[in-house]
């Protein structure tokens, strides 16, 4: 059942995650290093420029690329398709696909994939057969509002510093991309989403008042102070008492004649990592679910030829439900975590 669950997610998150389109894929969205980093991605640009022809402004997912192991899956007018790709190489100027069509593989194309700066995709160069022109298709720069907003609301892999590993309890970070396995398939994080992850502390105080035990007498106490109660109870019998107890009886019974209560404090901590977000049901449908992991215990280990923003520390969770492993760079920020076959990318991986 669980493998033809994750063959479901396999299928519809390509058909349904990249389909969505309604929004576009921004130039800084993420970094590109190599061929595999484009795998299980799906590009949304903003414009179309045709060689000596001209050019107009796409809306949010009106274009579409989405790159799988052995396919490019291409949505929009014109250019609606499957395409086996049969290899992709790193050129000077990134990356190029050659493709062949899936219904006639005597017709190749090529998708070249186009990079600036750090390893961001700034276009994409589609030709869709040998008999046609290269269309070029630009992803745009994420405008200054949405930058503003993304930076309240999402946790950046530039930000949220995690000095010491015990210092992670109490926070939360909200991730930019959830990445499905099989297939790598992204899923950008929309704000409507609100998938988070806390790391969650709780303590518990318990209270225990306990009464100190009494001090058995000796025998030669007790012979005594049954010689004494022998004596007072001959006097007694010639004695006048007062019908009242005189005032200063009742005020000699003071707290330090009362036996001390010893009050013991129990201390208990418990650790949890709970993801809340939306999940798909085996029948398909989104709910909102909240997803509590108990942790037994963590552990640290060290990558030291990791770069400053490279996944420099891993820290392992060992939970109730199996591990739970949490990146961090080698300038202690977050990177990434892995729950199960998902992973959750922050902002800028």
């Amino acid at each position: 059942m669980k493998k033809q669950f994750l063959l479901f997610i396999l299928v519809f998150g390509i058909s349904h995650l990249w389909a969505q389109g309604d929004f576009y894929s921004y130039l800084t969205d993420k970094k590109f290093n190599s061929p595999d980093d484009l795998i299980g991605y799906n590009f949304t640009p903003s414009q179309l420029e045709i060689p000596n022809e001209g050019s107009q402004e796409l809306g949010p997912g009106e274009y579409s690329f989405g790159i799988s192991q052995n396919n490019l899956y291409v949505s929009g007018e014109g250019i609606k398709g499957l395409y086996n790709v049969n290899n992709i190489n790193t050129t000077e100027y990134g990356f190029i696909l050659s493709l062949l069509n899936a219904r006639d593989p005597r017709q190749q194309g090529h998708l070249k994939v186009i990079l600036v700066g750090k390893g961001y995709v700034d276009a994409l160069v589609f030709k869709k057969s040998s008999d046609d022109g290269e269309i070029i298709f630009l992803l745009p720069e994420k405008p200054q509002e949405v930058k503003e907003s993304d930076k309240q609301f999402y946790t950046s892999i530039n930000r949220t510093e995690i000095l010491q590993t015990d210092s992670i309890w109490g926070t939360q970070i909200y991730p930019y991309f959830r990445v499905y396995n099989p297939g790598n398939i992204h899923q950008k994080m929309q704000y409507s989403d609100s998938t988070y992850i806390d790391f969650v502390e709780e303590i518990q105080i318990t209270e225990k008042i306990k009464s100190p035990k009494k001090n058995k007498p000796s025998k030669a106490k007790k012979k005594k102070k049954n010689t004494e109660e022998m004596v007072e109870s001959i006097e007694d019998e010639t004695m006048e008492l007062p019908k009242t107890a005189p005032l200063s009886t009742v005020d000699s019974l003071t707290q330090d004649s009362l036996p001390l209560l010893e009050k013991k404090i129990k201390i208990t901590k418990q650790y949890f990592i709970d993801l809340h977000t939306m999940e798909l049901s085996e029948e398909g449908v989104s709910e909102y679910k909240t997803t509590r992991y108990s942790v037994k215990n963590w552990k640290e280990r060290e990558d030291e030829a990791a770069g400053a923003m490279d996944d420099r520390y891993q820290v392992e969770f060992e939970t109730n439900k199996g591990p739970i492993y949490l990146y961090i760079t080698g300038r202690r920020t977050f990177s990434k975590l892995e729950i199960g076959s998902e992973q959750y990318l922050m902002q800028g991986y």
